[in-house]
């Protein structure tokens, strides 16, 4: 009974040989410990962000590459010869605007484009800068030259010279018969009061007599 019992014991303590048994040393227990690695990232999920930023980045280039083109068209339309067949005054009006003006250079067929006249003032930062007048255009006058001419208040000047020795009265007549004033003087002036002189005269002050 005492054999059975020993043989038992025995068999308990016994470790199996298919389990490896390793023994670490007090160095290697202090040793610090490599962490797992991570698991590794979906590939579906990868190819997704790939696609994305591959999308954005080829709608970033294409847009690039159409501002240039658009930019390039620009420069080239704003250079090139206008349409104007033969010199044309144009009045621009006390007050008017950017719109305004790109408006009436249209109708006048001074300009083809509207809205590139006004996007090439703003990118030069000059659409307070245009001044009123009448201005002479000349043939085939190109978008830069008009907003050169408009930039700098080239317009028309007229003169008109009161020569010494006359009456107010013969002066009146000089007014009434000179072809580019309008309008009609109502009342004759007194004696002294119109002096004799060359007198230059923009649109705005010729309107009236």
């Amino acid at each position: 009974m005492s054999e059975t019992i020993k043989e038992s014991d025995e068999s308990a303590r016994t470790v199996p040989s298919s389990v490896p048994i390793s023994f670490k040393s007090p160095k290697d227990v202090m040793r610090p410990q490599t962490p797992p690695k991570a698991p590794k990232r979906s590939h579906h999920r990868k190819n997704f962000f790939v696609v994305v930023l591959n999308f954005f980045f080829s709608f970033a280039v294409l847009g690039l590459i159409a501002a240039a083109g658009l930019f390039y068209w620009g420069s080239e339309q704003y250079i090139a010869q206008g349409p104007l067949e033969k010199p044309r005054k144009v009045t621009v009006p006390k007050g008017a605007g950017l719109s305004g003006i790109a408006s009436s250079l249209a109708r006048a067929n001074v300009i083809t484009s509207p809205l590139l006249f006004q996007a090439s003032v703003r990118f030069q930062k000059q659409q307070n800068a245009l001044k009123h007048g009448e201005y002479l255009f000349e043939q085939g006058a190109s978008m830069k030259s008009v907003v050169t001419k408009l930039v700098e208040g080239k317009a028309l000047v007229y003169k008109v010279t009161l020569p010494e020795g006359l009456s107010s009265q013969q002066i009146v007549e000089v007014l009434r018969r000179d072809e580019v004033l309008v309008g009609d003087i109502t009342e004759v002036p007194e004696e002294g009061s119109l002096l004799p002189n060359t007198y230059s005269l923009a649109v705005a002050l010729r309107v009236n007599k």
